[in-house]
Order: structure tokens, then sequence, then C-alpha cells
């Protein structure tokens, strides 16, 4: 099957997963691309749609980007907050991620 997004999305395993910061809080992260990103709201956070997001993402190697944008939806089963990025992560970024998926487990899904 062919990819029909913009951008390549990493999907993160659990024990993967980056760390979104916002206002203090933490959220795991469960996919990234270059101009997305899909965090776990859990029972913290009830946004609305357009609400601006804005914070850090931290990886598990250590290294860290500031992202903003703006929510397009809220899944409120998988408790899911999907936002479209308007400050997002380097393309670097992404392919050393991939990198890091790749040698962990040979696979990137």
């Amino acid at each position: 099957m062919s990819e029909k997004r913009e951008h390549y999305r990493i999907k993160y395993r659990d024990d993967d997963r980056p760390t979104f910061v916002m206002g203090g809080a933490k959220f795991l992260v469960m996919d990234i691309s270059e101009k997305g990103l899909r965090f776990d709201g859990g029972l913290k956070l009830k946004p609305e749609e357009n609400d601006a997001i804005s914070g850090k993402l931290v990886f598990k190697s250590g290294k860290s980007c500031a992202v903003e944008g703006k929510l397009l939806r809220y899944d409120s089963v998988k408790r899911a907050c999907i936002v479209k990025l308007d400050k997002g992560i380097s393309l670097a970024l992404i392919m050393e991620e991939q990198r890091i998926i790749l040698k962990k487990y040979n696979a990137l899904d």
C-alpha cells in the first residue's frame, strides 16, 4: 500500500514513545511527521478543534524540539489529540528517529 499522506509518519511502539510537554503536563506521543503530531491526551485534556497547541517534544534519544500548531481533532474514544504543526519537526530529526527504530527492530512498524 502506498502512503497517501504528504509527510512520512513514524508510529511508535509503547516503550519507544517520545513525550510531548505542554504547560507542565506530559503526554505520550503515538506518532509524528514533519507537520503532524498525535498524542494521548488522557483524561487531563479536553481540547477543542482549532485550539492552539505548543510545547516541546522530548525523544528517547535525549533530543528535543519545540512545536506549535492547531488541533485538527480530538478522538475521545482513543483520547488522541491530532495536531497540524505550523512549527514542526525537522526532516533531519525524523530521519534520525527512523534510524533508531530500524536499528532496534529492523523494521518501522
